[in-house]
């Protein structure tokens, strides 16, 4: 859980601490009335870049998913990086 967290924050954190922060969120993941898990999103702009960071973790018995989305693109939207 704890090496979770830490990727999550130098996810988040990894890009330029001067940058416009669009939205910033953090999410809980439920199936039914059950909670799962959790995701957190970052959209920032940034030296005329668009920047997303999205981090996903939910557990259900013994099955675990966890992605993380990385992108980049230029200020007319067209993409410069991604990594998933």
């Amino acid at each position: 859980m704890r090496i979770r967290i830490i990727i999550l924050f130098s996810i988040l954190f990894s890009m330029s601490l001067k940058a416009d922060v669009l939205f910033e969120g953090w999410f809980e993941v439920f199936i039914g009335s059950k909670k799962v898990g959790y995701m957190a999103q970052r959209y920032e702009f940034s030296n005329k870049k668009f920047k997303i960071a999205q981090f996903l973790s939910t557990k259900d018995g013994e099955t675990t998913v966890i992605e993380t989305i990385k992108g980049v693109s230029d200020d007319k939207l067209k993409p410069v990086s991604y990594n998933y």
